[in-house]
């Protein structure tokens, strides 16, 4: 079961960067809709079975995903899978998707499946932006070193690292 707040974080986003690896160009990224995310972080996308990044995943299935919206980021790596579940794809087909498949019994159509092993997430919105930007600010002019930001994740609201 995925945190709570990172389920929350990436049911809100409708679209994500999808990262995987090509054997002749190395690491790709292209703009995926997320079909579905379940309460164990799993997330699912659509895609054609003879697009390029099918075979990218048959030659790697470790995969990443990011996400962005305003001050809220999610940075995700898993385990692709290329599902033919026809029962799941009728399950989250979405009308919008008739611009590229003729409908939820294409056969063209695959699921992407990526379990999600890790991920981290910063959320910066709302009064939690104001106080990161009090701590970076008060950082840059203080020569206390006690002030200053590192990598180290808190694990708090705003960002925290999630082992699933």
């Amino acid at each position: 079961m995925a945190s709570k707040k990172l389920l929350d974080l990436l049911k809100g986003y409708s679209n994500a960067m999808l990262c995987t690896h090509s054997p002749s160009i190395g690491i790709r990224a292209r703009p995926m809709h997320i079909a579905n995310v379940e309460e164990s972080g799993t997330v699912h996308f659509v895609t054609a079975a003879d697009s390029p990044k099918v075979a990218e995943i048959r030659y790697d299935g470790d995969v990443g995903i990011t996400c962005q919206s305003g001050q809220c980021y999610v940075s995700a790596s898993g385990k692709a899978k290329l599902l033919e579940d026809r029962k799941k794809i009728a399950e989250l087909y979405q009308k919008p998707w008739d611009a590229w498949f003729e409908g939820k019994d294409d056969p063209n159509i695959l699921l992407i499946r990526v379990e999600v092993d890790e991920a981290e997430y910063w959320d910066y919105s709302g009064t939690k932006g104001i106080r990161y930007l009090w701590k970076a600010t008060k950082a840059a002019v203080s020569d206390d070193p006690k002030d200053k930001l590192d990598d180290k994740c808190p694990n708090n609201d705003a960002h925290a690292k999630v082992h699933l």
